[in-house]
């Protein structure tokens, strides 16, 4: 019975041991470490043709690009009306892989995003979090829902 009891505790631990520690950024924090800070309404998705190294899975997720329109500067430059952002979804809707938290991007139309951004090396922008959490750094904030929406019997 003492050894039953061992094993359980052993292999509960273990599985706790294999989770991925996800820092909560407060929205201070992202504000403070980011470049740009904007309201973003998604105006198109392409898929992308480089597989990023944040993606976990490339099998399971696909690399994207939003191309956003700046509704919005809160932090940074002004005059900024349009951000391009890579991202990794899973084309299906799935939620992310061992933790990981997807930037929420869609195309509808309704939803206006928070986006805590920073300067890519490369000279486009990332989520402050990183792209594996961007998640937690692409907050939806307008979700326009109407009846219509509903098709309902």
């Amino acid at each position: 019975m003492k050894a039953t009891v061992a094993g359980l505790a052993l292999l509960i631990a273990t599985q706790t041991a294999m989770a991925r520690p996800i820092r909560v950024w407060s929205h201070q924090e992202l504000y403070t470490n980011s470049d740009l800070v904007a309201i973003l309404t998604v105006e198109s998705v392409t898929l992308s043709a480089a597989v990023s190294t944040n993606n976990p899975v490339p099998s399971l997720y696909k690399d994207y690009v939003a191309h956003c329109k700046v509704l919005q500067v809160l932090k940074g430059d002004p005059t900024i009306t349009t951000v391009d952002m890579p991202f990794f979804q899973s084309p299906d809707g799935r939620p992310g892989f061992n933790g990981a938290l997807p930037a929420p991007f869609t195309v509808q139309k309704t939803i206006d995003y928070l986006a805590y951004l920073k300067h890519d090396p490369e000279g486009g922008w990332v989520a402050t979090a990183g792209t594996y959490d961007a998640g937690l750094s692409i907050k939806t904030i307008k979700f326009t829902f109407e009846a219509r929406d509903l098709k309902l019997p």
